[in-house]
């Protein structure tokens, strides 16, 4: 079955071009056919027919080869142009070509929870992710193990937040757009040893815009075991450019 375009000529005769017409409509109808519910040109339009089962998106190569136009928004997948983002093929959604680049291009589904390289990594069952929000926003979170602190000792650690998923944008903190909830528990009891209290301390770093600074001060009247948990959460505006 071939698809002829040209036809039919002026020249044609009717039993000459008779097969190529039905070729061409057989062609037609094929193509409706491909993630469509079945059904023929004369079919009513009840129940389902002609609804898309599904949709296939194919893969982009760059930036700019999906842009919508002015007051237009498209929908497209390809592989993050950067790895801290993501490896393989993600769904991006974008707005129109007149708003500033960083505001376009949103990624839908990237997203992970696994540790990355030069990260604090202490002990088992540590987890490091990140997921876009429907906004551009991107928020960090994790759920570390710190060592054991002896009572009255601080136990300090930081925390790339650049080594998790794409680069906050540079602010004070990034785009005022930060945000971190810290709060200490053990793997068995969730609670603190000992008796008393015990304070977490999370500063922003401005000196590298980049690092959340942990410091756990420790005064239960007990050391802490090595199995207490800091979990942390970031919400910021990251560099979409990069995408």
């Amino acid at each position: 079955m071939a698809y002829n375009e040209n036809i039919p000529q002026p020249t044609d005769q009717l039993k000459n071009s008779q097969n190529q017409l039905l070729e061409n409509f057989l062609a037609l109808q094929a193509l409706l056919d491909v993630n469509h519910e079945l059904g023929t040109f004369d079919s009513p339009v009840v129940g389902d027919t002609g609804k898309h089962k599904f949709v296939n998106l194919t893969n982009q190569t760059a930036v700019g080869d999906a842009a919508a136009a002015a007051n237009e928004m498209t929908i497209f997948e390809r592989v993050p142009a950067t790895v801290a983002i993501s490896a393989v093929q993600q769904v991006f959604v974008v707005r129109d070509s007149v708003g500033p680049a960083n505001a376009r291009y949103i990624p839908l589904t990237a997203g992970t929870n696994i540790i990355n390289d030069g990260l604090p990594v202490v002990g088992g069952n540590d987890t490091i992710g990140y997921v876009f929000l429907g906004t551009g926003l991107c928020m960090k979170f994790g759920n570390l193990r710190v060592g054991a602190v002896a009572n009255n000792t601080d136990d300090p650690f930081n925390i790339n937040i650049n080594a998790i998923g794409p680069a906050y944008l540079t602010g004070n903190p990034p785009n005022g757009l930060f945000h971190a909830v810290v709060s200490l528990a053990t793997d068995a009891d969730i609670g603190l040893a000992g008796v008393g209290t015990a304070i977490v301390y999370v500063r922003w770093d401005l000196s590298t815009n980049a690092t959340l600074v942990i410091r756990v001060r420790n005064r239960s009247g007990a050391a802490l075991s090595a199995n207490t948990r800091v979990y942390f959460t970031t919400i910021g505006q990251v560099d979409l450019t990069t995408t």
